[in-house]
């Protein structure tokens, strides 16, 4: 038999322990009557809840705690036994000074064959648990926003993984083209001049021409796709003549529009029109068009040139009958690598670089480039450039 040298009553050892707890855990009670009004409260009850200059005693629980308003029923049931207890659990709370704290809150009966006795509330401050709990919460979601992130940013890569095979398949087919076309009449203008026939050679010349100027475009379109993706491009301005600079594209690509038979129309300002701009890219912007134009429309179609000034601007469209394009499409037809599936599937060769570079070009003159296009109608590409002087 052990005998406790301090022999004290059960009820102090209770209050002493009770005391302790609340100096150690902050944890702090309050006893309620059957009317569920404050009966009494350990000493740091009040500042526990932040009420220091509030008398708790005597207050109805729901006026003291917003936490049980709507609860006196149930309040009811654990006093009368018919329910062990009531527990809020993690319940946080905002301070004058604006950070949160978290209380945890546990009513039981003094004595459940006893209602009259009333209830015993707990109030344990769990600010640090609930903090911890939180920054997991939080650690969690953001490692979990960061998986979807990675998942997909992996499959961004993967399709621009694929785009890039494709692409890289195109541009292959793209030089094999010109260089085939080169090779052949570069043979048979070497045939012509050993029988001493010169008569077809001006002929197989342009021919030539023509095509090392579709690969010279080609080879410059992979270069300025490496320098925008860099934030490189730059720009070498000069007083340009717009007027002549297109009629220059439309006459090198004349002999492309004639062997499809195409309907030509052409209408430019009688006066100059004088541009600050880069010659050789707006150039290429005409010239992408005007290839588009030329590849998607069929034999014996239409293809129309308008420029006009108005005001501050320089306008000029281009349109023509071909295939065209719906909705989706056009919303996505600037995007590097893009190409329709009707163009994927067709004999149609393209990197789906042109127009991206396109309206990367004229947006870097200050520019805008708006397409207009309806399935089996045609398509209208607007462009506009700004007729600024060089300061």
């Amino acid at each position: 038999m052990i005998i406790s040298p301090l022999n004290l009553d059960p009820v102090v050892l209770a209050a002493r322990v009770a005391g302790v707890l609340c100096l150690s855990r902050r944890i702090a009670y309050a006893q309620l009557s059957p009317q569920l009004t404050v009966v009494q409260t350990s000493s740091n009850f009040a500042a526990l809840l932040e009420k220091e200059d509030t008398a708790v005693t005597g207050q109805h629980i729901s006026d003291l705690m917003w936490e049980f308003v709507g609860l006196e029923d149930t309040l009811q049931e654990i006093l009368h036994g018919r329910l062990p207890q009531f527990h809020l659990k993690m319940v946080n709370r905002t301070g004058e000074d604006g950070a949160t704290s978290y209380l945890t809150f546990l009513i039981t009966p003094l004595k459940s064959e006893k209602p009259e006795r009333g209830l015993l509330l707990l109030i344990e401050d769990v600010t640090e648990r609930g903090r911890l709990q939180q920054a997991i919460i939080q650690d969690r979601n953001e490692l979990r926003l960061l998986k979807e992130r990675l998942l997909r940013v992996n499959e961004e890569l993967h399709q621009l993984d694929q785009m890039k095979s494709l692409f890289m398949a195109m541009v292959a087919h793209d030089i094999r083209s010109p260089l085939g076309v080169i090779s052949a009449y570069a043979e048979l203008a070497q045939e012509q001049i050993k029988r001493g026939n010169t008569e077809k050679l001006p002929e197989y010349f342009y021919k030539i021409s023509g095509q090392t100027n579709r690969l010279g475009y080609l080879l410059s379109d992979l270069l300025d796709l490496d320098a925008i993706e860099k934030g490189q491009l730059t720009l070498k301005r000069e007083k340009t003549d717009l007027v002549i600079l297109l009629q220059e594209v439309v006459d090198s690509l004349m002999a492309y529009f004639h062997n499809k038979n195409f309907q030509f129309e052409l209408v430019l300002p009688s006066t100059p029109c004088y541009l600050w701009i880069d010659r050789q890219k707006i150039t290429r912007v005409f010239y992408n068009l005007l290839s588009n134009a030329h590849k998607y429309t069929p034999p014996d179609g239409r293809i129309c040139i308008h420029m006009a000034q108005q005001e501050e601007n320089v306008i000029i469209q281009i349109t023509d009958n071909g295939y065209g394009m719906n909705e989706d499409q056009m919303d996505r037809l600037f995007q590097p690598y893009f190409r329709t599936k009707e163009a994927q599937k067709s004999k149609i060769s393209g990197s789906g670089l042109g127009l991206h570079i396109v309206k990367t070009f004229v947006e870097a003159h200050g520019g805008s480039i708006q397409v207009n296009s309806q399935l089996e109608q045609g398509s209208t590409f607007t462009i506009s450039l700004p007729t600024f002087t060089h300061e």
